[in-house]
């Protein structure tokens, strides 16, 4: 888990750095990596899967509404839409 979640920072890092294979789509492949992050850190670190269920629906609904909208967001300002 561990080795994951820094192998996934240094992949952000270094994407944010180099504009990577996504070119200007970048961005949002950084944030889906951190909600990859952020969910596996809640799940396993703050035992939301051990939680029932009402918690951890809402914490998935949250996550993926959350990196939705400001994806979205930044899709909107980059194309100029």
């Amino acid at each position: 888990m561990f080795l994951f979640l820094v192998g996934a920072t240094l992949s952000s890092v270094w994407m944010s750095g180099h504009q990577s294979f996504a070119g200007p789509w970048t961005p949002v492949f950084i944030m889906l990596v951190a909600f990859v992050k952020g969910r596996m850190i809640m799940r396993h670190f703050m035992e939301l899967a051990r939680a029932p269920l009402a918690w951890s629906a809402t914490f998935e609904i949250w996550g993926i509404a959350t990196t939705a909208v400001i994806a979205g967001l930044w899709i909107v300002t980059a194309t100029g839409g």
